[in-house]
This record gives structure tokens, sequence and C-alpha cells, in this order.
């Protein structure tokens, strides 16, 4: 027998003894098939489905928290504390004669965010808040599932609509100052302010509507410009309108002019009486026979 032959005879040993060893051990050895899709299903089970329901958590928490804040900011005319102008009738005055003092709503949403999440989702960390329209939205920080089927990593950020935008602030703050500055130097503050003010601006209460002035300063109850114009039936996430109370000063820049007097005479003296005007120091009267 040449080396040629030797060498396929000893192949053919090796199979043949390769295959008696696998028949002897089969018995031995449990081979595990499982079922198709299993690992699939274990894995959307322990991992996605596992981080959908903290989002869902996450976003409920922000709109209740958005929602509070939305209402906190507004029972205060937009402030978190007292206007810088001063209060009226318990209500932070947006304007002192002819400064302003209009509320910060980006920061002070800001600000209120940063005290409420981290005792709401102490878990969580956000490093931005912010108002996009109806959105109320946070950036979050990365989160990670670890189970026996892998590693999911998904973003807590947030982005809830509330049915409501702090935007409207601005829409307020315009008419505001387009409210003053058309009847701060109407002697008859009452009649210009009727004729001025959009039907939504209610006088102290949006319930019990009444003027009420003190030194020319006006309390309003605001309702929401948005709501208020929305039709009747329409879904509403916000459950109760909301409503701005807050005070205008419409102390004029100028001196009122005298419109109207009587004079009465006697055989030695005249007497003259005209309106009381606070802004008026002394009067120049001027006489001939």
């Amino acid at each position: 027998m040449n080396k040629k032959g030797t060498l396929m005879y000893l192949i053919f040993l090796g199979l043949l003894i390769a295959i008696g060893a696998l028949f002897l051990l089969r018995d031995e050895i449990e081979i595990e098939i499982k079922v198709k899709g299993e690992w699939q299903v274990d894995f959307l089970k322990e991992n996605y489905f596992e981080a959908q329901k903290d989002l869902l958590r996450i976003d409920i928490v922000a709109k209740n928290i958005g929602t509070e804040i939305a209402f906190t900011l507004a029972n205060k005319g937009g402030f978190t504390q007292n206007s810088e102008c001063g209060q009226t009738n318990d209500l932070n005055l947006w304007n002192n004669q002819q400064q302003w003092c209009l509320p910060t709503i980006t920061e002070n949403v800001i600000t209120l965010s940063q005290e409420k999440f981290p005792s709401r989702l102490p878990n969580l960390i956000f490093s931005e808040y912010g108002f996009n329209e109806n959105l109320f939205w946070g950036k979050g920080e990365k989160a990670t599932i670890v189970s026996e089927q892998g590693t999911y990593i998904y973003d807590t950020s947030f982005a809830v609509n509330l049915g409501y935008s702090f935007e409207e602030y601005l829409t307020l703050q315009t008419r505001a100052q387009r409210l003053v500055s058309r009847c701060r130097n109407d002697n008859d503050l009452h009649t210009c302010l009727n004729q001025e003010k959009p039907d939504y601006w209610k006088y102290t209460s949006c319930t019990e509507e009444q003027f009420s002035e003190d030194n020319r300063k006006v309390p309003f109850c605001v309702q929401s410009p948005n709501l208020a114009v929305l039709p009747v039936g329409t879904f509403l996430t916000i459950p109760t309108p909301i409503t701005y109370p807050f005070a205008l000063d419409f102390t004029p820049t100028t001196t009122f002019s005298v419109e109207s007097f009587t004079v009465t005479c006697e055989v030695e003296s005249c007497e003259i009486t005209m309106p009381r005007n606070d802004q008026a120091e002394l009067y120049t009267v001027h006489f001939t026979n």
C-alpha cells in the first residue's frame, strides 16, 4: 500500500470513529431549540414596553406640572412674586405711571419648572424647559433598561400638548399698552375704557364685573383670548378657562384742561366751581370787568 492509500484509509477510519461517537453520545446531548420570535417578544415586553410605560408616566407628570404652572402664573398676573410696579387691590400692577413691569413669562415658566420637576420626577434630570404654541417641553437625559434579552436606551425628553399657550401673554401685554396709551389722558376714564377694551376684558372680576378705580389704577380680570373665542363644545385639555387678574395705571402724562365750570357772583365776590382734578395743583384764572 502506497502513502496515498494509507492516508485515505486513516481518513475513512477517523470518519467512522466520529460517527460512532456521535451515536453513542446522542442521548446525552440536549439541543435547545426556541420558538421563532420568542426573543423578540421578550425584548419588547421587558425592554421596549417598560420604556414606553416610563415615557407615558413622564408625559402625564409633565402635563400636570405644565397645567399647574399655567394657573399659578395666571392667578398672579404672570408673576412668580410681587410686581416691581407695586399692587392695588391685592393685584399686581403691570405699570406704574410711565414705567412698565411686564412679567417675563419664559423665565417664570423655567423657574417654576425647575422647582416642581425634581420632586415629582426625582430620578430624572432635565437640562432645559420651554414652550412653543400649545406644547410644553423639556430636554431630558438618556435612560437605560437592561434585561436578559439585552440593553435598551431611550430619550426621556417630553413635549406635551396643554391645549393652552403661554404665548397669550404677548397678546395681553400688547393690548394693555395700547389701552393705557389711548385712555391715560382721557378725563372720562371709564367711558374711554368701555370703548377701547375688548369684551373679554372685565372690570375687577370675571364673574361679577364692577368698575373700580383707585387713583387712576384699574383692576381687570381678563379671560383667555384664545379660549374666549372657541366655539361651544370644543374639547379643551385645560378643563377650567384661564383668567388673568392684574391692574393697570392710567395716570395721565399731562394735566387735564378744565372742560366745564360754573360761576356764582354776589355783590362783592364771585365763586367758580369745577369738577375735581387730582392732577391739578393750582389754577390760573383770568377775568375782566
